[in-house]
């Protein structure tokens, strides 16, 4: 009969230990899942665009209208076109002196100065051991990253010598976007985003729930779904939600923890303020 109340007893002690284990689960997750990115409203700017590309770190403004990239700063307006490539795909702005224009249709990519006057122009179908690439952006020290459909490999390409520095493992599918700066790159995968390094070294693997659409500054992460935004500060390791009201979304940019949205007729600021640890 003892043994049989103790063993009732240390059932019931196990039964309460595991619905308090539960219950602690339960609110951390409440916890992480309730923590918001609060924003603090900047500014309203008029813009008549196809494309919004963002904003650089002397406030100068950029856009795509006509095939044409343009660039407006307080003095002046300027213009780059070379319609003769296609398509602009994508535009890096993370060095505001050496801009990186990548022409996906004709497989060329070209820097453009602060005056959007072109430096210089490359194209991956010409060069000696050509290569089809997806996507292009500025890396340090006269180098791109691009990654290599025939390989499925991220690649750090020098630009002067056009020749491959490093190159990551082969990736199993293309990125659906790629954000990086000078010293690391995310690849934007279905469910995942992948970090590596400019050895071409996986540092590491996030897990997502359908961002569409990412942009980085400083290694601050910010994500688009479709409907919301999710933003990941570089010291903390999830995304979280961003407080926002309600507004159209045609094109967004990150810049010094400010997130410009453009809705077609207007780019409008928040600054983003992540609760702190």
């Amino acid at each position: 009969m003892g043994n049989r109340v103790k063993s009732g007893k240390f059932f019931v002690l196990c039964h309460d230990m595991k619905s308090l284990l539960l219950l602690l689960c339960w609110c951390i997750s409440v916890a992480v899942f309730s923590q918001k990115v609060a924003v603090t409203p900047q500014e309203v700017i008029a813009l008549e665009a196809e494309r919004f590309l963002g904003v650089d770190d002397y406030n100068s403004l950029y856009y795509i209208k006509g095939n044409t990239l343009f660039k407006k700063d307080d003095r002046q307006l300027y213009q780059f076109a070379a319609l003769q490539l296609g398509p602009i795909a994508t535009v890096d702005l993370i060095n505001p002196l050496k801009i990186t224009l990548y022409y996906k249709d004709a497989n060329t990519v070209l820097i453009l100065d602060n005056t959007l006057s072109e430096i210089k122009r490359l194209s991956f179908t010409n060069i000696e051991n050509f290569r089809n690439v997806s996507h292009t952006t500025t890396a340090n020290d006269r180098r791109f990253w691009i990654f290599n459909t025939d390989t499925q490999q991220l690649e750090v390409f020098d630009y002067n010598t056009k020749k491959v520095i490093q190159q990551s493992l082969p990736i199993e599918k293309v990125p659906l976007s790629v954000a990086s700066n000078f010293n690391f790159v995310w690849l934007l995968m279905d469910t995942q985003i992948l970090a590596l390094n400019t050895y071409g070294s996986f540092l590491h693997s996030l897990e997502h729930q359908g961002i569409l659409s990412l942009r980085q500054h400083n290694g601050n992460l910010l994500g688009w779904d479709g409907q919301h935004f999710f933003y990941k500060p570089a010291t903390q390791e999830a995304f979280l939600p961003v407080d926002l009201p309600k507004i159209p979304v045609k094109q967004f940019s990150l810049n010094n923890e400010i997130l410009y949205i453009y809705d077609g007729q207007k780019v409008t600021s928040f600054r983003l303020k992540p609760a702190k640890n």
